[in-house]
């Protein structure tokens, strides 16, 4: 290494922790680039390495309290397995199209293709409450204690992405350590989460049965979910082919908005519509910790069952309540769509 680049070196690092310190002092996570991301291995780690520090000189009651609710997020949810609900819903916020989960030995493995970490990310995890997603309107996933919920299989859990190398638990923060992984189970680019497990406490079948309970339709926007074994042969696989559809114009609260569609299948046969829009937000009506200017709608119609007898009946599912009149082109409409062509429903 140059003098020059051991100067650059020591600079890039010194950002990482002044990055570090500025996103520490701030109440709470505003939605973009908030502070400066690290730049290299080194930087990367120094940062990582500061929010731990950080944590360790917080008052001891302050500590013992963040420490207390983390600790007991496993309580949140009588599903065990809810913190891979959360994994996969925080990889669709992300913008991801495929999660494999891996269950071998002593521990959980769940990689996913969405948006890389950012050290806000960081921070969020280790504080439960804290949430680097409350500023966007189109997330869905839980505040920063969602994933917390993982406590419930084990009270770490190991972040890998890019640089980013972490473990929150005990300490709050810390650099992980680096671990073999299979060249068929993530690439480069992708974030891979490590949940280290004791013996007994979760085996492949569980999570396969948890899966299966889910089905295909459960995926929403993601393409797939795939459960594999430890030779990379598919254990059990949660999967829709998708297809791009005309867009059309609805009113959603007395207000115009433009929706995209698509279509998509199960490996079963059945089939749905899927619609999309973001809205404005109704005027005097708040969303719990999340962004106000717009809501974001997503309308799934389902369109045929083959298990079922005597035709098919629309469906209403939505992540967020709503009342709508949809005018949709003949060109989408299914022949159970075309009974009404102003259907009015609130989907739950």
């Amino acid at each position: 290494m140059t003098t020059g680049d051991a100067v650059r070196r020591t600079a890039a690092v010194e950002q990482g922790i002044a990055s570090a310190d500025a996103l520490f002092s701030m109440e709470g996570i505003p939605e973009g680039a908030v502070v400066p991301e690290p730049e290299g291995e080194a930087a990367t780690e120094a940062a990582v390495e500061r929010l731990g520090s950080r944590f360790a000189r917080l008052d001891g009651q302050v500590r013992h309290a963040l420490r207390r609710t983390r600790d007991h997020a496993g309580n949140l949810s009588s599903d065990r397995l809810q913190g891979l609900s959360e994994i996969v819903q925080n990889a669709e916020d992300l913008g991801a199209t495929d999660v494999r989960i891996l269950t071998r030995g002593r521990e959980l493995l769940v990689a996913h293709n969405g948006n890389p970490v950012r050290l806000p990310d960081v921070l969020a995890l280790a504080m439960p409450w804290l949430t680097s997603k409350a500023e966007q309107a189109e997330s869905t996933g839980r505040f920063g204690i969602g994933l917390m919920t993982l406590q419930s299989l084990s009270p770490h859990l190991e972040v890998h992405c890019g640089h980013y190398r972490f473990r929150v638990g005990d300490p709050d923060i810390s650099v992980a350590r680096p671990f073999p992984l299979p060249d068929w189970f993530a690439g480069d680019t992708w974030t891979v989460l490590r949940v280290p497990l004791e013996p007994g406490v979760l085996g492949a079948d569980e999570v396969d049965v948890w899966l299966a309970e889910w089905g295909d339709s459960a995926l929403l926007f993601l393409g797939s979910v795939t459960h594999l074994d430890e030779q990379g042969a598919v254990r059990h696989r949660l999967a829709l082919d998708r297809e791009t559809g005309e867009p059309f114009e609805a009113v959603v609260g007395g207000r115009s908005a433009d929706v995209e569609t698509g279509g998509a299948r199960a490996g079963d046969g059945s089939r749905w519509l899927v619609c999309r829009a973001t809205v404005p937000s109704p005027s005097g009506i708040t969303r719990s910790h999340k962004a106000v200017g717009s809501t974001p709608q997503s309308l799934w119609l389902f369109l045929s069952d083959p298990m079922a007898l005597g035709g098919s009946t629309p469906v209403f599912r939505s992540r967020t309540p709503l009342c709508l009149s949809v005018s949709a082109p003949s060109s989408i409409r299914s022949p159970a769509v075309r009974r009404s062509t102003t259907p009015r429903g609130t989907a739950h």
